[in-house]
């Protein structure tokens, strides 16, 4: 028989040291018995959201014996007044029958018509009963956020949690203070070995740190940064709040530089995890003196590292007074992935010494890192090795064949659909990233509400260990068509389905419980109370008292502890409050973890900023120009902005009136074709009529000199210095943009040099650059370049255009710097007088350039820098003449040139030593010629005299 359950009165619990950031005002509503069973969102609603109540009568699970039919009389009240601001009727939800993954059938209310500011409950009038308060705000779930954030803070190892930050309940010494001096747990007591590895965050509940177990979190937090930059304040009262720059990066510094000394400097590579040996843990946590140990380099670890190091580094070289962090990370993201690529790869580095989770990678997780790496990487140095990753192994990651996109991996989603944003994205790859990403909205069940009574369904299989991260994921993967402007036309469809998500985190669930910690300061009338967590650990005084904002890991119908009670309920209702250890093993359920947690952040930071309403219609669109000139092959950017603000669909489509002019980019990047005149027009996808225009024209490209003035030769050219033009006129260079940011506009990267001016760098192997030239005598001469490179052996090549003339390949070793130059030196070549245009040509990536002197040819003056050459023998000749090179690369071919610049005699002959020369087939034509000798590896010139 059923027991009636109607109401019950809330529990009001007093949080020590907790500072209240919002509590429900006393209001003759407190009066008004509570039901467990009318369910709303305990934190709220913004203004223009969809909003429902859900109304519960159990039938199977541990509360099937409760029942609650609700009445037909249903109200939205004032909190404090009781005034009645809306009615209506629950409407059974799916004809009353009971959902199979929670045992539970019910009723919904919408009340979305409420929309006013202010704090209400909802009223069952036949019944007498209420629902929790709630508030309805554009700014809702701010501070919820910041609860949210505060999580990393609290996990903080090496830290003192003082009482002006953590609150008087949560103060402690800092903890493991001996991982300084962590020690190598293959050679314990090698004091030689001993690494500084202290920071960082635990890991969940164990106080363990694993690099692997931060992919997730770490490219998570920085992409609901990158996403919604403006949300994240510098005031949730971390140590470093107010210091100019979002707490959320704080937190991402503090864990990074942790990283940092993960990574072994000397070759790049990275240890893959440290912490303890047992489980003998000490409670308070400041108090445990156990020695640490870290674990081997690995594959999984340096390439996770790879990763993280240069999303990081993309994000904090935005930040003034953040470039040297910056670059360091660009510099330990380079090494780590030089580190993964030279060394075997390993799915059994861990061998589980160091407890508790295995952190390794299967070689299959690695191929789909490295393109997660792969992206970040080659938007932070414009690399072709790292776009080559890419394209190889993106059709590896879990989107490409998991119908789920990114329920699980969800930097693997994101690092996709961010390179397709990148102007110089593959075509191919773009295409196939962006149509299995929208295939998947029209077909995948994750992107649709599903059968679930509480409004926030996901496949049975998910309800496992950690249950909740893959729930977050869902929402965060629906928001992507708002995020990348993909599917216009369902947007509220995915907003909804990712609100309802987040909702079922706020206790629109079967507990009536926020899945959160602690929140009843920040508005949560029943929130979890107990994790399991090292910290807030059975039998001690924290157990059930935690910090706020913990995700805890969620229902769980896998379950393997002893609480029969647990495995015999509906997936829903898999869930308890608990901590104890084994074996009822409370991990399963409650323990949080940093990855949780960062899927939950990600989420909630989509509905924090400026609040829109689906019911506002646009009235017009707005350019940033009017009328636009640029040149062929160049580009500027328009932005469109559409009114009035409330306005939720603000994306617009791009139309050109003629194609063969100019076109433009879904991000509204215009670039010239050709010369002459069209328009532009940003039309609203809300409503074709609402449009505006701007004027194009495309002006002819004209080729000059730098400031129209060559340079002579013999002389020096700055590299930075090319001439004016067209890209593929003045310049080829594979990305879009000057890296640099200095000194010029075109796409060519430049940067300050620390020789003075400028230098160029970001080099791709097949980048050249042109410069208008005058040769002031026709004579030899020798070209010097100014040159730099890290790590990697460079080359590079001058191509004039009068004869033509080549250099062949100049190589050069490492100097050790980016800014640690020296200059290396060509074999004599042969220039005619005049006006020519001159080509330096970047054999080789990886290196930057200063300048280059191209000098007259004084064998005097390199007689002390000797280079092997082809022999001319005799030279003088008579009759014939034989090249020769022994020893050293094979001829390719010979051609001999008169003194006009005229070929008169050429020969092919791949590999050979020596090439036998007719001089009487030429000789008749002058006196004096020019031999070019091509070899497999340089082209050689040198000068035959005939006597006849």
């Amino acid at each position: 028989m059923k027991h009636f359950f109607g109401f019950f009165l809330p529990l009001l619990i007093q949080i020590s040291g907790q500072a209240e950031v919002y509590a429900h005002r006393i209001s003759q509503a407190n009066e008004i018995p509570v039901s467990k069973y009318i369910i709303v969102d305990q934190f709220g609603y913004r203004c223009y959201d969809q909003k429902t109540a859900v109304l519960v009568d159990p039938q199977q699970g541990f509360n099937a014996q409760d029942e609650f039919i609700p009445g037909k009389n249903y109200q939205v009240r004032v909190w404090n007044t009781d005034s009645v601001v809306y009615r209506g009727t629950p409407v059974a939800w799916n004809g009353g029958k009971t959902d199979a993954t929670s045992g539970d059938r019910g009723w919904w209310f919408d009340f979305s018509p409420v929309t006013t500011p202010g704090e209400y409950y909802i009223y069952d009038v036949e019944k007498g009963v209420r629902s929790y308060p709630f508030r309805i705000a554009s700014d809702v779930y701010r501070e919820v956020l910041a609860a949210a954030t505060r999580m990393y803070y609290y996990q903080r190892e090496f830290t003192r949690k003082e009482a002006v930050h953590a609150g008087s309940a949560w103060t402690e010494g800092p903890w493991f203070l001996q991982d300084t001096v962590t020690r190598d747990v293959n050679d314990r007591n090698n004091s030689s070995k001993f690494r500084d590895m202290r920071g960082g965050w635990m890991d969940a509940g164990d106080v363990n740190k694993y690099v692997t177990f931060c992919h997730q979190p770490i490219h998570q937090l920085l992409t609901a940064y990158e996403l919604n930059p403006g949300v994240f304040t510098d005031a949730t009262n971390i140590p470093e709040s107010g210091n100019g720059i979002p707490d959320i990066l704080d937190e991402i510094r503090f864990e990074m530089e942790w990283m940092m000394r993960m990574q072994d400097t000397s070759d790049g590579g990275v240890h893959i995890k440290m912490g303890n040996i047992d489980y003998n843990d000490a409670w308070p946590l400041s108090t445990d003196t156990r020695p640490r140990y870290y674990g081997p380099k690995c594959s999984s670890s340096s390439l996770a590292a790879a990763g993280m190091f240069a999303h990081a580094g993309i994000v904090f070289s935005k930040i003034p007074g953040w470039e040297s962090f910056a670059q360091d990370l660009k510099n330990r993201a380079v090494k780590a992935w030089n580190w993964y690529k030279s060394n075997p790869r390993s799915a059994s580095c861990d061998d589980g010494t160091i407890k508790s989770g295995d952190a390794d990678w299967d070689l299959a997780s690695q191929d789909r890192a490295e393109v997660v790496s792969g992206v970040y990487l080659y938007i932070l140095t414009g690399e072709s090795k790292y776009h080559d990753a890419v394209k190889a192994n993106y059709t590896k990651t879990r989107p490409f064949y998991d119908v789920t996109w990114s329920m699980y991996d969800g930097p693997e989603g994101d690092a996709l659909l961010l390179y397709t944003t990148l102007p110089e994205a593959d075509l191919t790859v773009k295409n196939a990233i962006l149509a299995r990403k929208t295939s998947m909205g029209k077909t995948s069940a994750i992107f649709f509400p599903g059968e679930d009574l509480y409004n926030a369904w996901v496949p049975l299989s998910s309800y496992h260990w950690g249950s909740l991260n893959p729930r977050a994921c869902i929402g965060n993967t629906n928001m992507d068509f708002i995020d990348y402007r993909l599917d216009s036309a369902n947007h509220q469809r995915y907003k909804n389905r990712a609100l309802n998500i987040l909702h079922y985190f706020h206790g629109v669930n079967p507990f009536n419980m926020v899945y959160l910690s602690n929140m009843g300061s920040y508005g949560a009338e029943r929130s979890v109370m107990k994790i399991y967590h090292a910290w807030y650990r059975f039998g001690t005084s924290l157990a059930g008292n935690p910090a706020p904002g913990y995700v805890p890991g969620g229902p769980n119908k896998d379950y393997g502890g002893n609480l029969t009670s647990l495995k015999n309920q509906p997936p829903q209702k898999c869930f308890l409050e608990f901590n104890d250890g084994w074996p009822a093993n409370s991990w399963e359920i409650t323990e949080p973890a940093i990855y949780y947690q960062s899927a939950y952040v990600k989420l909630l930071s989509h509905f924090i900023g400026e609040e829109c309403n689906e019911n506002v219609s646009p009235d017009s669109i707005v350019l940033s120009k009017d009328s636009v000139s640029l040149k062929q092959t160049s580009s500027v950017t328009l932005e469109a902005t559409v009114y009035p603000a409330t306005v939720c669909n603000r994306f617009v489509k791009w139309v050109v009136a003629d194609t063969s002019i100019a076109e433009i980019n879904a991000e509204g990047v215009l670039t010239g074709k050709k010369a002459g005149n069209t328009f532009v027009s940003a039309v609203s996808y809300a409503d074709s009529t609402i449009t505006d225009t701007c004027f194009i024209e495309v002006i002819p490209c004209i080729r000059t000199a730098w400031e129209n003035v060559p340079v002579h030769i013999p002389g020096r050219i700055e590299a930075e210095n090319f001439d004016v033009g067209c890209g593929d006129e003045a310049y080829y260079d594979k990305d879009a943009s000057n890296n640099g940011g200095k000194y010029r506009t075109e796409g060519v990267d430049i940067e300050t040099c620390s020789e003075g001016g400028y230098n160029i760098g970001w080099v791709e192997k097949d980048e050249w650059l042109e410069y208008t030239v005058v040769v002031d005598s026709a004579c030899d001469y020798i070209a010097e370049f100014r040159v730099a490179a890290q790590s990697a052996q460079g080359g590079v090549e001058l191509f004039f255009s009068s004869g033509p003339v080549s250099t062949g390949t100049v190589s050069f070793t490492p100097t050790g710097g980016w800014q640690t130059w020296k200059t290396v030196r060509s074999s004599p070549f042969f220039l005619h007088k005049g006006e020519q245009v001159m080509r330096l040509i970047m054999k080789t990536s990886l290196f930057n350039i200063n300048y280059v002197d191209v000098l007259l040819y004084e064998p005097s003056a390199v007689a002390e820098h000797p280079v092997s050459r082809p022999v001319l023998y005799p030279n003088p000749a008579v009759g014939e003449c034989r090249v020769s090179f022994p020893g050293r690369d094979a001829i390719q071919s010979v051609q001999v040139f008169d003194c006009t610049g005229r070929l008169v005699y050429s020969v092919t002959s791949p590999g050979a030593e020596s090439v036998k020369l007719p001089v009487t087939e030429f000789a008749s034509r002058s006196s004096f010629f020019l031999i070019k000798i091509s070899t497999n590896r340089q082209v050689y010139y040198e000068k035959l005299t005939i006597i006849n």
